[in-house]
């Protein structure tokens, strides 16, 4: 016996009448990989956030070893300026007078 349009109609009346039945229905038309797919979903998505949450600490963290180097920068500049400085101090008379 085929099953015709009719049958088709029918099934999808007894669906709405009987929604429990659709569960059912799911687990036999469909592969369990397929029903897997709504938990898989859930899984990413829990981690796409985290995966976010540690980006954000990652960013954090490299602004604050960025504003740490031009600290550093910073006082090597001013070491080897005063370094400079008082080479000139010291060897003045050689370097500036003929």
């Amino acid at each position: 016996m085929a099953f015709t349009v009719g049958d088709y109609h029918d099934l999808i009346q007894l669906l709405s009448a009987h929604p429990e039945w659709r569960e059912e229905l799911r687990r036999t038309l469909l592969a369990d990989d397929f029903l897997a797919l709504p938990a898989i979903m859930r899984e990413l998505a829990g981690a796409q956030k985290c995966t976010e949450a540690r980006l954000e600490q990652l960013i954090l963290a490299q602004e604050k070893t960025e504003e740490a180097l031009r600290l550093i920068t910073n006082r090597q500049n001013k070491v080897l300026g005063d370094i400079l400085e008082d080479k000139y101090t010291r060897r003045a008379y050689s370097i500036f007078w003929p």
